[in-house]
């Protein structure tokens, strides 16, 4: 397997392991990648996550852009996210909406056409209403879509989720809203 350590290789054909460990902040994103490259435990699901990526990406016929993967815990160990266990990487399609892209997916594994169970798909939005679902996302539209592995081999995030499909946006005096897609 390829790893975080050997300079020329990604977790799959076209993501890199600093995509894997990508964060909007570059030294956020440089902190993740050091992260990774320490934790082998979480290169599988980099692994795992690439290759769903990379159907992904032959599905919508164009690249595909991690915005957010590894996020390290706070604290060594104390894992809340399915980011911080390596599992979930959040996806821009320049031009697609985010609802368009969750219901690609959702056709694509319906028909068993990834390597690897999802564990969840969002169609997410840090903005105010669902209606942002239904606009395009691109770099800084604050718009993608949340998609993690299920959990392996005693990696947590191991069931599916309770809401395995949802749509998420943040309206600006309230909780962020996730209601099942």
């Amino acid at each position: 397997m390829a790893t975080p350590l050997d300079g020329s290789r990604g977790p799959s054909e076209h993501f890199t392991w600093a995509e894997a460990a990508a964060r909007p902040d570059p030294a956020k994103a440089r902190e993740s990648l050091i992260y990774l490259r320490g934790h082998a435990n979480l290169w599988p699901a980099a692994v795992r996550l690439g290759e769903v990526a990379e159907v992904i990406r032959s599905l919508v016929g164009r690249p595909v852009r991690v915005t957010c993967g590894l996020r390290p815990p706070p604290i060594e160990g104390a894992l809340t996210s399915q980011h911080q266990a390596g599992q979930a990487w959040d996806l821009q399609v320049d031009g697609l909406t985010p609802r368009a892209l969750l219901k690609i997916i959702r056709t694509a594994a319906d028909q068993g056409a990834f390597p690897h169970p999802l564990r969840q798909v969002i169609a997410e939005s840090m903005h105010g209403t669902a209606a942002d679902l239904d606009l395009p996302m691109g770099v800084g539209s604050g718009r993608w879509v949340h998609v993690a592995v299920l959990g392996v081999d005693g990696e947590p995030w191991g069931h599916l989720s309770r809401l395995p499909w949802a749509l998420s946006w943040d309206p600006p005096s309230a909780d962020r809203q996730y209601v099942p897609a």
